[in-house]
C-alpha cells in the first residue's frame, strides 16, 4: 500500500499544524481550523479561466507600467519624469548595486515570472498536460510569491510624492495608473488563484499512473 496521493482524509492547518478530517464543502463555501480559524478549503467556480484572465492582464500591463512614467516633478521650470526601468538604472550608475537587484527582481522580474507561472499552469491543467512541467510550476510559484513585493514599490512612490509634493508641482503619469492596475491584478491573482485544487489534479493523474504501470507489470 503506496501514499495516497489525492483526497486524503486529513488536512493540516499551515497556521497551527492541526490535522482536520476533511470534509466535503460546496462552492462559495469555507472549511476553517477549529483551533486557529485559518481557511483550509474554499473551493471557487472557473480558477483556471480567472487565473489566466488575470495572469494576461497582467502581463499586458506590465511594459507600459515599466517603461511610461510614474511620475513628472516641475520645479522653477524644469520638469523631470521618472520610470521604473530608469530608476532601477539610475540605482546602478549610483553604485547601488545591491539595492539595484533588489528592485529589479522583486518589483519587475518576480511579478512578471509569477505571472507567467500562474499563467502556465492554467493552460497545463486545462490542456491535460499534468505532468513535471506542471509541478515545477507550482512549486516555482510557491517559492516566488515571496519575492513579488509591488506594495512595498508603491509604497515608497507614495513616501517620494508626500515628501517633494512641497517643493514642487507633481504630477501621476500613465505608467503610474497602469502600475496601480497591475498590482491590483497581480495581488486579486495571488488571493484568488486555488494551488490546492490544481495539486489534487496532480495527484489524481500521477496515481491513475502509477495503477497503471502497476496492472501493466502485473
Amino acid at each position: 500500500m503506496g501514499t495516497r496521493l489525492y483526497n486524503q482524509p486529513l488536512i493540516v492547518c499551515q497556521d497551527c499544524d492541526a490535522a482536520i478530517k476533511r470534509r466535503p464543502v460546496a462552492v462559495g463555501q469555507k472549511l476553517l481550523c477549529p483551533r486557529c480559524h485559518h481557511v483550509l478549503v474554499a473551493p471557487r467556480h472557473h480558477i483556471l479561466r480567472r487565473g489566466l484572465a488575470l495572469s494576461i492582464t497582467s502581463l499586458a500591463l506590465a511594459a507600459p507600467a515599466f517603461t511610461l512614467p510614474i511620475m513628472t516633478f516641475s520645479m522653477l521650470g524644469v520638469r523631470s519624469s521618472d520610470t521604473l526601468v530608469r530608476n532601477v538604472l539610475a540605482l546602478f550608475e549610483q553604485g547601488y548595486f545591491g539595492m539595484a537587484l533588489l528592485v529589479l527582481f522583486c518589483s519587475m522580474i518576480a511579478p512578471v515570472m509569477e505571472s507567467l507561472l500562474v499563467g502556465l499552469t492554467c493552460v497545463l491543467v486545462m490542456s491535460k498536460r499534468i505532468g513535471p512541467l506542471l509541478v515545477w510550476a507550482l512549486k516555482t510559484h510557491s517559492h516566488l510569491r515571496r519575492w513579488a513585493m509591488l506594495e512595498v514599490y508603491m509604497l515608497g512612490i507614495i513616501v517620494a510624492y508626500i515628501k517633494m509634493l512641497s517643493e514642487g508641482e507633481m504630477r501621476f503619469g500613465v505608467g503610474m495608473y497602469c502600475f496601480v492596475a497591475m498590482f491590483f491584478f497581480t495581488t486579486l491573482n495571488t488571493l484568488l488563484f486555488d494551488t490546492k485544487t490544481i495539486w489534487e489534479i496532480v495527484g489524481r493523474r500521477f496515481e491513475h499512473n502509477k495503477l497503471h504501470l502497476s496492472k501493466n507489470h502485473a
